[in-house]
């Protein structure tokens, strides 16, 4: 078996799950122990529950919020409470993107997707990003993702040096394209 991760239930908790034949748990304790979500069609596999068993188990554990159903076409179960974490970290990781980046319109989805959750499916992720966009805290425009509201915006004394770059092409007798339109 592989190693068990740090932040893991222990298989004993899983075990015991097994052996109360507890279906809610055990099919919680498999989402939990899945690295990168569990794909219902294999819910089967390890189990041997029927399709009207394993149905009524999600139903069950989707409306209990502890587990996220993700992609209706091919459904993937992932922890909810992990599920809220890479909520958190999404919506941090745009944030900082933005103080960091205050000239940019917004850090590209597979930046993003990089420096967060490279190995994680994209089914997962893509749920997420909507999720937030259902939210009104981000908004996805194309390939880049930003903070709701956030816009290009300069510093006082860039305001003030773009003025006089203005003033200057003005007075050379130059058009000066606008910020929108250069970025």
């Amino acid at each position: 078996p592989r190693r068990p991760r740090a932040n893991e239930t222990p298989r004993e908790v899983f075990l015991a799950a097994v052996q109360r034949g507890d279906k809610a748990e055990i099919l919680a304790r498999l989402v939990e122990r899945s690295l990168f979500g569990l794909p219902q069609k294999e819910i089967s596999a390890r189990t041997g529950w029927t399709d009207a068993e394993i149905a009524e188990t999600i139903r069950g554990l989707a409306t209990a919020a502890r587990v996220r159903v993700v992609a209706a076409d091919s459904p993937i179960l992932y922890p909810a409470a992990a599920f809220d974490e890479l909520l958190k970290k999404i919506a941090q990781r745009v944030e900082l993107f933005h103080k960091q980046n205050p000239l940019q319109p917004g850090i590209t989805r597979e930046d993003l997707r990089t420096a967060l959750a490279r190995r994680l499916r994209p089914e997962i992720f893509r749920a997420a990003l909507e999720e937030l966009t259902a939210q009104k805290k981000l908004e996805l425009k194309g390939e880049v993702v930003k903070r709701a509201g956030a816009q290009v915006s300069l510093l006082p004394e860039e305001t003030k040096a773009k003025d006089q770059i203005e003033a200057a092409f003005a007075s050379a007798g130059l058009a000066v394209p606008s910020v929108k339109e250069v970025l």
